[in-house]
């Protein structure tokens, strides 16, 4: 991020990122969805990197599509994959460990994709985390919750949730909690090693 910004004029760039939680260093803004508000962003490019996500696009680089996908975003990625022939859900993780908050996105995007008349053959894994989502929900529906309170209730006990209470990020737990609030499918166009919009 800081060689892409490099020689740049920093009025039309934004760093962002985070290693361990933290805003790194000179950088403008951390990871939190609430700093990247649309009078900050607007008409700026945003140069980021995390801790978890930047390896994930890595592990990534030899699909021959890669869209990057999380709630907010569900329904919008879940149709921009639909046509697929082979599609794999990569968990970032957090710190190189399986986290319960990746595994729930993961698991709301096989429910999203298995929900329409398609037939798709599940591994053992997608299977897996389609019925952790469809748990949450039927939790939800329960205790009398809405899916993103019960979704934002159970990062309180997750790996990357805990971390976010340790630095008195707990509000971020209730934002990256809600479910399809954006239509924007960022696509990694690996000539510029830019995200851009489907």
């Amino acid at each position: 991020a800081l060689a892409a910004a490099d020689g740049q004029d920093r009025a039309d760039i934004l760093l962002g990122g985070e290693r361990g939680g933290e805003v790194l260093e000179g950088f403008d803004l951390g990871k939190s969805p609430s700093e990247y508000t649309a009078d900050i962003v607007f008409g700026r490019r945003v140069l980021f990197t995390t801790t978890n996500g930047t390896w994930a696009l890595e592990h990534a680089r030899l699909a021959n599509t890669t869209i990057m996908g999380c709630l907010w975003n569900l329904s919008a990625v879940a149709d921009a994959v639909r046509d697929a022939i082979d599609l794999h859900i990569l968990c970032a993780g957090t710190g190189g460990k399986v986290s319960r908050e990746d595994l729930l996105a993961a698991g709301a995007f096989v429910d999203r994709l298995t929900g329409d008349e398609r037939v798709w053959q599940l591994n053992e894994h997608a299977e897996a985390v389609c019925r952790e989502w469809q748990e949450l929900v039927t939790t939800a529906v329960a205790l009398g919750r809405t899916t993103e309170q019960q979704v934002a209730n159970e990062l309180r006990e997750t790996l990357g949730g805990k971390n976010l209470i340790a630095i008195d990020h707990d509000d971020d737990l209730e934002t990256c909690a809600k479910i399809d609030c954006v239509g924007v499918v960022p696509v990694l166009d690996r000539k510029r090693g830019v995200l851009v919009p489907k």
